[in-house]
């Protein structure tokens, strides 16, 4: 396994992915006696000089940190990359907006090929898993949503956390409700449809989802599933004949 990064190193990436406020980022930088020998003088100057309530200077000083820091040797996973939580696609990789990258072209594989799971949390939560990363010790929630928008939702773990999981069956609930892995999605700007709507699973979704949350409405149904609302009662209606389930019809969707 590759030796982790130095602290200092990871918390410059927590800086620059944007999981560190520029507030508590400045006021450690101050107080690290090891930056400037790490950064350089220049580089060094350039942080402790950024105005950090002038969003433009904090942005600039990413970008070089970021370049900075992907020129360093490191494991060979994505790990420190990632935001604390994030969204890989399977297939392609898009980044939500804003990163600090400028070759965040990644396949799914370049991001979970590295990740070996762990423990995997069952029915009735079956896209829910536990890995960790086999190149830098890294701990991963991970939600594989493969219904709508496939996608992966990552959420990083601490030591503790993957310990009450391993040991005692405990679970973060970021990812506890497959509902939340399509907002999620639909939140990073994932809106995947269907080429033939009627000829799908998507009344399935429709009815784990009215399980899950009896009454949702064909509304919520709608947006979440990037469908029209006409066609999302249709499909409700199949839902609840053959599924068993109980969904909400507003008058829009009525007819």
């Amino acid at each position: 396994m590759d030796q982790p990064k130095a602290p200092s190193r990871l918390h410059l990436w927590r800086f620059v992915r944007g999981d560190e406020p520029s507030p508590a980022f400045e006021q450690w930088a101050y107080q690290d006696p090891t930056l400037q020998t790490q950064l350089g003088a220049d580089l060094h100057l350039a942080l402790i000089s950024t105005d950090f309530y002038d969003a433009e200077a904090v942005w600039s000083l990413r970008e070089r940190l970021g370049s900075y820091l992907r020129s360093l040797p490191g494991p060979r996973c994505r790990c420190v990359r990632l935001r604390d939580r994030d969204i890989v696609d399977m297939g392609s990789f898009n980044a939500p907006a804003p990163v600090f990258e400028q070759d965040r072209e990644w396949s799914h594989e370049d991001v979970m090929d590295t990740l070996a799971e762990v423990r995997r949390r069952g029915e009735p939560r079956w896209w829910l898993w536990a890995a960790r990363c086999t190149a830098c010790d890294q701990a991963w929630l991970v939600g594989s949503e493969e219904r709508q928008n496939d996608l992966y939702c990552l959420r990083r773990l601490d030591e503790k956390e993957l310990r009450a999981i391993e040991d005692e069956d405990r679970w973060p609930q970021d990812f506890d409700s497959y509902e939340r892995l399509l907002h999620l999605g639909r939140e990073a700007g994932r809106r995947v449809r269907f080429a033939d709507p009627l000829d799908s699973s998507l009344d399935c979704t429709m009815a784990d989802l009215a399980r899950a949350r009896p009454g949702i409405k064909v509304g919520e149904l709608a947006s979440l599933l990037n469908l029209d609302i006409d066609l999302a009662a249709e499909l409700a209606r199949r839902a609840e004949r053959q599924g068993g389930v109980t969904i909400s019809f507003d008058e829009q969707s009525s007819g």
